[in-house]
């Protein structure tokens, strides 16, 4: 939200999805969410969400893998279908969970 910081936004969902190899994460704290002090990501769940109706996608997300624990990525891929899974997930009431 670079050039928006004094900007009062009222909306339903919020996505986090930094363009950025290193996740820039203050916002993120700011805001009052959990940062994962090994990884350095915002922590979410296996839906992309850190917060009811809050996702984060992309190199900013530490997300629980099921064969490798908890991490963050840094990949063209995983930012596409990260994004792309936190945004149907915010649409749709079916959420699915993220296996990258």
């Amino acid at each position: 939200m670079q050039g928006f910081e004094k900007t009062a936004l009222d909306c339903c969902h919020v996505v986090f999805a930094p363009t950025h190899l290193e996740g820039n994460v203050e916002l993120a704290k700011r805001s009052g969410l959990e940062i994962d002090t090994t990884c350095g990501g915002v922590m979410v769940n296996s839906e992309m969400a850190a917060r009811t109706d809050v996702y984060v996608a992309g190199d900013t997300a530490s997300y629980p893998d099921r064969v490798l624990g908890r991490r963050r990525m840094q990949s063209f891929d995983h930012s596409f279908y990260s994004g792309l899974l936190a945004g149907s997930n915010m649409a749709l009431s079916a959420r699915k969970p993220y296996q990258h």
